[in-house]
């Protein structure tokens, strides 16, 4: 007689749902320490940008008489801290941390704009969308990061020199935002860059926020980030 094949049994439906639900909790638990590590990366990014950024501040001064740009002539919105280019039917010339894209010192406009940068709002201050190369006739070209301008921000106010007394001290460039919560790059912080070439985390204290006139310079964040 012949041997009788034994037939494999397949799964339950029970087992099944056993190891759907295994599956699903492991995700749970894994997920969350995904994003962190990706947000974790992000802010390294952001991090290296502000770095390179910095540099550049740098080797634009050094060809500027120590100068840090300015607002240029472009005094129609002298506290735009995130401008890179004013509508050109006012000015036709890259202004503030523009000006280091517009004398080819950087030649990515990615550079200009924070990995966590969130674009999924109204007007999301990214690349494609905020990048406006050639200038735009109505519109500001503007970057997600914060470019700091002294006194009243007119074309004649101070500017940063490159070897400035305690310049370690002196932020000049952030990923900030003002407009929260929809245009929050980071969580519970943000990444600075000081005048002396050093870039680093700085957490951020209770108030800092409560500017919502974002075009404006942030002077109260500024001066919390001096020093630390």
């Amino acid at each position: 007689m012949g041997r009788k094949r034994a037939q494999s049994r397949g799964f339950t439906i029970t087992e099944l749902l056993v190891v759907i639900a295994i599956i699903a909790l492991l995700l749970a638990l894994l997920l969350p320490a995904l994003n962190k590590a990706r947000r974790a990366a992000r802010q390294t990014a952001c991090l290296s940008n502000l770095q390179s950024l910095g540099n550049a501040l740098f080797i634009y001064a050094n060809e500027s008489r120590g100068s840090f740009p300015t607002i240029g002539n472009s005094a129609s919105a002298p506290f735009m801290s995130f401008g890179l280019h004013p509508p050109a039917m006012y000015y036709d010339g890259w202004s503030m941390l523009g000006q280091i894209y517009g004398s080819k010192i950087v030649r990515d406009g990615h550079l200009f704009y924070c990995p966590s940068a969130p674009d999924d709002n109204t007007d999301p201050l990214t690349y494609d969308n905020r990048f406006l190369n050639p200038p735009d006739q109505w519109n500001w070209s503007l970057s997600s990061y914060c470019y700091r301008i002294f006194d009243d921000g007119t074309p004649a106010g101070r500017a940063f020199h490159g070897g400035t007394k305690n310049a370690s001290g002196i932020a000049i460039l952030t990923d900030m935002q003002l407009r929260l919560p929809d245009f929050a790059n980071h969580r519970g912080g943000s990444n600075v860059w000081y005048g002396d070439g050093h870039a680093k985390w700085v957490a951020h204290g209770d108030g800092l926020w409560n500017e919502q006139r974002w075009w404006l310079q942030p002077v109260a964040a500024w001066e919390y980030f001096d020093g630390r």
